[in-house]
């Protein structure tokens, strides 16, 4: 009769236990349903339209200082002539139009000079020419004396020359020898008279 107390109490205690087991358990969380994950559209293009400007034209570039040369390299200041006279130097412009060289009978030239344009030892001469003879000068087709000579170098477009200035020149040729008499016949024209007549009236074009 002793064994029922104790069964009893061993069934009251196993039914706490599950009792304290059931409340120590909680039910699991229900696991919800995933929704789908939204479709990512892709980036569209968004289509650009390229204006390209009119190319903006470049202006052309002025000529350089190196690449003009106008000079007279001989003959020099000072010097004295006589006869046919090279007269060198360079004329070289990236704009050549043409170039002239001419003389004034003034010792220094001034801007009161009178250049002799219309008797011109070279003219219109549209060859760019370096370390080479611009012109010939028969100096004696012109009185002796004291002269000056312009080197005037034009450009396209530029009425205004670039110039170049020799001055102190001298000419000094012989002077003419006096005629012979004509020891012949008279003749209607005498050599030697012919020759001086056409000695003194030529001129260089």
């Amino acid at each position: 009769m002793t064994t029922h107390p104790i069964r009893m109490r061993m069934y009251i205690l196993w039914l706490l236990a599950v009792l304290w087991l059931a409340g120590c358990t909680q039910p699991p969380t229900p696991t919800l349903p995933l929704s789908p994950s939204p479709t990512v559209e892709p980036e569209r293009e968004i289509a650009t339209l390229t204006v390209q400007n009119e190319p903006t034209p470049t202006p052309e570039p002025e000529p350089e200082t190196n690449d003009i040369q106008i000079n007279i390299t001989f003959p020099t200041a000072g010097a004295t002539l006589r006869g046919k006279v090279d007269i060198e130097g360079s004329v070289v412009h990236p704009n050549l139009k043409a170039y002239g060289i001419v003389y004034t009978t003034d010792r220094y030239h001034t801007q009161n000079s009178a250049w002799r344009l219309d008797d011109p030892i070279a003219w219109n001469v549209e060859t760019s020419i370096t370390d080479g003879v611009l012109g010939t000068w028969n100096t004696t087709d012109y009185p002796n004396g004291s002269y000056s000579l312009l080197l005037a170098v034009y450009e396209m477009g530029v009425d205004e020359p670039l110039v170049y200035f020799v001055d102190n020149l001298t000419i000094e040729n012989e002077t003419t020898p006096p005629r012979r008499p004509c020891l012949y016949p008279p003749l209607p024209l005498c050599l030697s008279s012919r020759r001086t007549a056409l000695r003194s009236t030529t001129r260089l074009p």
